[in-house]
């Protein structure tokens, strides 16, 4: 079993255990077992890990998605818990082990792997999609756990959490694989002053050239199904 307690510690890192990618029922949970995470005011934690889903049938398709985060204690320490799904020909690098984890600032950007399949943010409980349609499950993701101290001062702490990661439903074989993308603003790096009461912040993606995207990408009609800003 996991250790649930949170108790002070001299350093601020990241340890877990193992990834674990298992069938619960008609859901597929990918999630950190029994992890450790050591976070400070000044130093949050982006702990990543491959996720070989190859063992689950080819063609299986997600209609819904929700944090697997146990215990319950602790489901505010976290940020956000991203999926991201890998092209067909990424493999993973020799320096991480499939479920290994990993600091995930020390690879920001992993080439093939930068689609995010599902990005679950603190106030969120679950996602479902429109009827009859799903996700594709890709066959390598990799996932990304942020854990943050709870305020902007005071001592490092341990957060340790049985689990910590996703657990996504299985369709039924003749779902519709739903075809999806990401439209919005690309701000680079967001970096907000701590306690300012208004900050502006500026982005560079106007009318124009969603036009332009939306265009090269031959779609002629599309449907809003989540609009989320997350700080």
């Amino acid at each position: 079993m996991g250790r649930s307690a949170i108790a002070l510690v001299a350093c601020a890192c990241a340890r877990a255990a193992t990834l674990e990618v298992r069938l619960e029922g008609g859901h597929l949970v990918v999630a950190h077992k029994d992890a450790i995470y050591e976070v400070a005011p000044s130093h949050d934690v982006y702990s990543c890990s491959w996720a070989d889903l190859s063992s689950i049938k080819g063609g299986a398709t997600i209609d819904q998605i929700e944090r697997a985060i146990e215990p319950a204690s602790v489901l505010s320490f976290y940020h956000h818990i991203t999926l991201y799904m890998c092209n067909s020909g990424v493999r993973p690098d020799r320096a991480h082990a499939v479920g290994e984890p990993f600091d995930c600032l020390e690879r920001p950007f992993i080439f093939g792997c930068e689609r995010q399949l599902f990005s679950w943010g603190a106030g969120v409980e679950r996602f479902e999609m429109l009827p009859g349609t799903g996700f594709v499950l890709p066959r390598l993701a990799i996932l990304q756990v942020h854990v943050k101290h709870p305020s902007l001062d005071g001592e490092p702490i341990e957060v340790a959490a049985s689990l910590s990661g996703l657990r996504l439903r299985l369709s039924a074989p003749d779902v519709k694989p739903f075809q999806y993308f990401q439209l919005g603003p690309h701000f680079g790096m967001l970096s907000v002053p701590p306690r300012a009461p208004r900050y502006k912040v500026g982005a560079v993606c106007a009318e124009s050239c969603i036009r332009q995207a939306l265009r090269q990408a031959k779609v002629e009609f599309f449907e809003v199904i989540a609009i989320r800003q997350h700080m």
